[in-house]
């Protein structure tokens, strides 16, 4: 009975890998790098909490529910990012190289360094050592470093560098100016609305429903109620659905009690 339960499963393999790691350990063998990449398994030791309380496994159970509908928002999120990428593709493909000076990090001014010709010649002529024409690590040169770039923008980490970025450029091969390109600052805009806010909604949606869905199944019962909760539910459901029977007055007369007497419990008559 044990290991018909997914989530002893679940326990018994966290403790194998325990007992595996300390029996490695005490023979010496704790260097091997199958050992360390076991070892590394240790890290689900919390999920042993899931296996010993049911309101937990309720909940994970209702999320891991939720998974295909889950999916299918993401293959529309997807195909929705999917625009914004190609876009950006157009928009800013091969923009983001300047030329910086990689001891201090700032750009040059346009005054100096106008295109990327400039950038080499101030290299081979001058020798300057400290300079490079480099682009920026995360940028919209195709569709892939495109997902890349509004994975970014959508978890705002670092997202403003993007903008600023393409604000800032002007044509390929040619240096950053400061908001040159003012405009694009709506593209951004518009991608954190439908790209980062609509979707993180579509995703909280889904998975409410989800909860929705499994308690019309449980037929409108509390899906985070525990098994035995369940079983007490369904048994005071049952002696409140039952109609408790009408106790009947007793009469107060003598020929009244006599005739009920014989009315609800008459003689039992001898066969012939």
């Amino acid at each position: 009975k044990y290991f018909t339960n997914a989530w002893c499963w679940l326990d018994f393999l966290i403790v194998d890998v325990s007992l595996i790691s300390l029996t490695a350990n005490w023979l010496g063998y704790s260097e091997l790098g199958a050992i360390k990449s076991l070892r590394t398994l240790r890290a689900l030791r919390p999920l042993r909490a899931l296996s010993r309380f049911e309101g937990m496994r309720v909940v994970v159970n209702a999320l891991l529910g939720a998974i295909p509908s889950i999916m299918n928002v993401l293959l529309v999120c997807l195909i929705f990012w999917l625009i914004f990428s190609i876009m950006g593709v157009n928009l800013f493909a091969g923009k983001y190289y300047r030329c910086v000076n990689t001891t201090t990090g700032d750009l040059f001014e346009i005054q100096h360094v106008n295109n990327k010709s400039d950038c080499i010649d101030l290299i081979n002529v001058e020798n300057a050592t400290d300079v490079r024409w480099v682009n920026v690590k995360v940028n919209f040169d195709n569709v892939g470093l495109g997902y890349l770039s509004l994975l970014q923008v959508a978890t705002f980490k670092g997202w403003m560098d993007i903008m600023y970025a393409a604000v800032d450029s002007r044509e390929q091969e040619e240096q950053p100016q400061y908001e040159v390109n003012i405009y694009m600052y709506i593209y951004f805009v518009i991608f954190i609305i439908f790209g980062a806010f609509f979707t993180l909604n579509l995703f909280i949606g889904v998975i409410i429903d989800n909860f929705n869905q499994q308690k019309k199944k449980f037929g409108g019962k509390d899906i985070f109620m525990t098994e035995e909760q369940k079983k007490y539910y369904n048994a005071m459901k049952k002696l409140g659905s039952k109609k408790p029977v009408k106790p009947i007055p007793r009469p107060q007369g003598l020929s009244s009690r006599i005739l009920s007497k014989n009315i609800l419990y008459p003689p039992l008559s001898s066969g012939s």
